[in-house]
């Protein structure tokens, strides 16, 4: 007997996804436009398509630390960054780069330098047939690295001689 005309063909075998990836979804549950906020491993993350590439980055600010509303409603540049809605501060979508801190607010870009944020953690997604995959235990910020739920401050620390956010991290927080 035959299959019926709308019946997707049989997929080939595919080799399992690379160690540490995770899959967070079916790729049609994450249609363009859609911004899709999972809990995975113990981290709040945000999965969105920008221009034709899924992206996958933490929920929130780390400008807001635990005041933040999140990225779920967060304004995309034409530049590949993310806007606060908060402080208006960019992160870069691909390493988390901070690209512009506090630049709708003179006052608050002196009196909170950029020194007291860390980077936006961004996660290696990979897209298949079968499914959206995330290595959320190896995101830009280093595989120990746990953002603070608690209010406070935003200082952030690198510990063990890391580089760049690599290694040994933490986001320790400041008495308010």
């Amino acid at each position: 007997a035959e299959a019926p005309a709308e019946a997707p063909p049989a997929p080939a075998a595919l080799a399992p996804a690379p160690e540490g990836f995770s899959k967070i979804c079916a790729f049609e549950d994450l249609p363009r436009g859609d911004r899709k906020k999972v809990d995975a491993l113990g981290k709040s993350i945000l999965i969105f398509w920008y221009k034709d590439t899924v992206v996958c980055i933490e929920g929130r600010s780390p400008a807001e630390g635990a005041f933040s509303e999140g990225f779920a409603n967060a304004r995309l540049t034409q530049d590949g960054c993310i806007v606060c809605p908060g402080t208006a501060s960019t992160f870069d979508l691909k390493t988390g780069e901070i690209k512009a801190w506090y630049p709708e607010n003179p006052v608050l870009r002196r009196l909170t330098p950029i020194e007291t944020c860390r980077p936006m953690e961004v996660f290696p997604v990979l897209v298949r047939p079968d499914g959206i995959f995330v290595d959320i235990k190896n995101g830009s910020l280093g595989p120990n690295f746990r953002a603070a739920t608690t209010a406070g401050g935003s200082a952030w620390v690198r510990g063990g001689g890391a580089v760049g956010g690599r290694g040994e991290a933490e986001r320790t927080t400041a008495a308010a």
